[in-house]
């Protein structure tokens, strides 16, 4: 009688750990924004008749989520226009090393009144690039629901004249994933501050450095054929 074949120890891993990294896979899209519409807020920043119409203009910007992708990416671009930036950031130490002039940064977060209103002041406008995934899946939307309410309290209180957020693409008619659901309510709770607000929806980032393109990356090396499960059914671009 033929003996079974013996696995390799990869094969087992792939066997122990293949559904896991599936349903990572199938939620990589709905975690990350598009660089073309990181760029695209800029430009249509400009167009619209307040208050970013002139990029010499001297206005100061805040810029939340400056230590992720896009933020590190927008953050050298603004500077370059001759706008002065203002960082929101948890943890400042991230941000050292960045060959950045005309910058600082504010050390807090949204859930601190105080670091709030020290951030928002004389801003004129203020980019929202930030979620709470990493709060935890029982959590991550209150998290979100009431980061959205302090920011736009605080924006609304300072006087900022917009606040541009950076959201999920997807229709609200759709029967969308609980994640994406948040980033629409997110939008929704900014424009109940009364602030003006654009809102920009975006998909996966391609590009090196990108959490999800570095996963989606990683995950294709070592799988190249991933089952995805039934209940994997929000489309990505």
């Amino acid at each position: 009688m033929a003996s079974s074949p013996r696995l390799t120890p990869l094969a087992i891993w792939r066997r122990r750990h293949g559904i896991t990294l599936t349903v990572l896979a199938a939620s990589i899209g709905v975690l990350a924004f598009s660089v073309r519409n990181v760029i695209a807020v800029r430009r249509l920043g400009r167009a619209q008749p307040a208050p970013i119409v002139s990029p010499h203009s001297g206005r100061t910007v805040l810029v939340t989520g400056a230590t992720g992708y896009i933020g590190g990416r927008l953050v050298p671009r603004l500077l370059e226009k001759g706008y002065f930036v203002r960082c929101l950031a948890r943890n400042p130490e991230n941000l050292k090393g960045r060959n950045w002039k005309n910058f600082e940064v504010i050390k807090g977060d949204l859930f601190s009144e105080e670091s709030l209103k020290k951030a928002m002041k004389d801003i004129d406008v203020a980019y929202y690039l930030i979620h709470s995934m990493r709060a935890g899946e029982k959590e991550f939307e209150e998290q979100d629901r009431q980061a959205a309410i302090n920011f736009g309290k605080a924006a609304k209180e300072a006087g900022v004249q917009r606040i541009i957020y950076l959201g999920g693409l997807g229709s609200d008619l759709a029967n969308l994933s609980p994640h994406l659901q948040s980033r629409h309510e997110v939008g929704d709770l900014l424009r109940s501050s009364g602030v003006s607000v654009t809102e920009f929806r975006a998909a996966i980032i391609i590009g090196s450095g990108s959490i999800s393109f570095e996963m989606i990356r990683y995950l294709s090396e070592r799988l190249p054929i991933i089952i995805a499960p039934r209940w994997a059914k929000s489309l990505c671009q």
